[in-house]
């Protein structure tokens, strides 16, 4: 196994989205259970790009009734995303659609146990966590967790099934730092976010990968070497 971006945008660079075949595989995030259905008879059956169902809650307000199109294809897919809550000022005045339908979305995961679940937490982790640590049926992955630490680490003990994505501008930032050096690296993956980081406006290519790589084994005070190996793991074992 090569590299695993666990969370990334491809259709939203405008179909100009160029994956060097390598062997690395993506988790394909869709914003709403529509855009699913759209690219699902391209990429059911590939063995590299794993297409995640989404519905992302800065979109709620808009599509507020889209949730029996996603529970219609839940069945479809392993992966789901991206899903989540989001209490940042723009989005205060929908934040209880947005519960009801994470919570509707978190019920219909826990049927259908196994499910690797990339989640959006923006200032909203308190009630995200009471949701995680009440379903330890599924993986759930943080994206992009600009949170409170101490929350964090205290639900990655009660669960064993939390993780957090990693991209290259979390690096680059003291909080961003600060996470990666106090979570277990046996509960980091990779991320892109692609389109949405300094370097993926650009680019995306393998390269983003291994340099995110090497910033968190500097930043954890690592070999290059180990922490890919064990990053490798982590990856495996969440998609077994």
């Amino acid at each position: 196994m090569r590299l695993i971006d666990f969370h990334c945008h491809p259709d939203l660079y405008n179909n100009n989205f160029k994956i060097l075949n390598n062997g690395n595989k993506i988790v394909f995030m869709t914003n709403l259970p529509v855009l699913f259905e759209r690219y699902y008879p391209k990429y059911k059956d590939s063995t590299n790009t794993f297409l995640a169902l989404g519905y992302h809650p800065e979109l709620i307000e808009e599509y507020p009734n889209y949730f029996d199109i996603f529970k219609r294809n839940l069945y479809k897919t392993r992966f789901v995303g991206e899903i989540g809550l989001d209490n940042s000022e723009s989005n205060k005045k929908s934040f209880e659609k947005q519960l009801k339908i994470f919570r509707e979305i978190m019920d219909e995961c826990n049927k259908n146990d196994g499910k690797i679940i990339s989640i959006h937490s923006r200032k909203a982790e308190s009630v995200i966590f009471e949701e995680l640590i009440n379903n330890n049926n599924n993986i759930y992955i943080l994206h992009w967790y600009t949170g409170a630490l101490k929350r964090l680490l205290d639900g990655m003990m009660i669960s064993k099934n939390i993780y957090i994505s990693v991209n290259l501008d979390m690096t680059t930032t003291k909080k961003g730092n600060d996470l990666i050096q106090s979570v277990p690296i046996d509960r980091i993956v990779l991320e892109t976010d692609a389109p949405f980081t300094k370097e993926s406006k650009k680019r995306y290519d393998y390269k983003i990968l291994e340099d995110t790589i090497a910033q968190i084994a500097r930043i954890k005070k690592s070999t290059l070497e180990d922490v890919t190996i064990q990053i490798q793991a982590n990856s495996k074992k969440i998609l077994e």
